[in-house]
């Protein structure tokens, strides 16, 4: 389901969506909203040519664990960045933590 800006907005006021911290209004924008990142990353490895990798995290119980064997954990110190170069693969982790389903 793809929801407009106000949409989002009623969801939030009436309770099905919360956001821990709470977000401005002005992270959000029409079908989406801005999230901040932590400074907490995975780097995948690169596979070998002809091989794909597959995580069905409808399935994942734990996801730091499901991650190992494919990247390496990296967490920023204070001021510093991270830097992707072309065909790099990061899952970044974000600092607001989401509660709520929206089915449709």
């Amino acid at each position: 389901m793809i929801l407009s800006d106000k949409e989002i907005l009623m969801e939030i006021r009436s309770g099905r969506l919360r956001f821990d911290p709470t977000i401005e209004d002005g992270q959000i924008s029409p079908s989406s909203i801005d999230l901040h990142l932590s400074d907490q990353f995975t780097i995948f490895t690169r596979n070998a040519p002809g091989v794909e990798t597959v995580i069905d995290l409808e399935k994942v119980e734990d996801l730091e664990k499901t991650l190992e064997p494919f990247g390496t954990k990296k967490v920023l110190a204070a001021g510093e960045s991270l830097t992707l170069n072309p065909g790099d693969f990061v899952l970044g982790f974000t600092s607001t933590t989401t509660t709520g389903c929206l089915v449709g």
